[in-house]
């Protein structure tokens, strides 16, 4: 695929993406509070369900206490291997009265979206998977 496909596919999709990062941004997977653990746990199969609909195996391993995702594409021996490790939990958005938006209500602000997790590390971590997405 040539760069200018990408950029194109990328440009073309940039809405869906965005809505997908608002999607993500709104699990409130605070792994260091015990009663969102559910919410950790649902945000995880989200993301494992976002790397099977790029055919990649992945499932949801909680062997350790907290839910992490393990995903794993088709490797050729041809070409290099990417590994990708980040993280889909945040930390506690308190105080809250210092937010001027609820945070996980993603809001777009100055042309910034504010969200908690939006740039530690969701943002980041679904920019690899949409890369990947675009690519393929």
């Amino acid at each position: 695929m040539s760069d200018q496909a990408i950029r194109s596919y990328v440009d073309d999709n940039q809405d869906d993406h965005l809505d997908l990062l608002i999607e993500f941004l709104r699990f409130q997977s605070i792994s260091a509070q015990s009663y969102h653990h559910q919410d950790c746990r649902d945000c995880a199969e989200w993301l494992a369900r976002q790397f099977a609909l790029l055919e990649m195996d992945a499932h949801v391993e909680s062997s350790l206490g907290k839910p992490a995702v393990v995903a794993a594409g088709d490797q050729r021996p041809d070409r290099p291997t990417l590994l990708v490790y980040g993280h889909y939990d945040v930390q506690p958005p308190e105080p809250l009265e210092l937010w001027r938006t609820p945070p996980f209500e993603p809001t777009v602000r100055d042309g910034d979206l504010i969200a908690r997790g939006a740039s530690d590390n969701k943002g980041p971590l679904l920019t690899w998977l949409l890369a990947a997405e675009a690519y393929r």
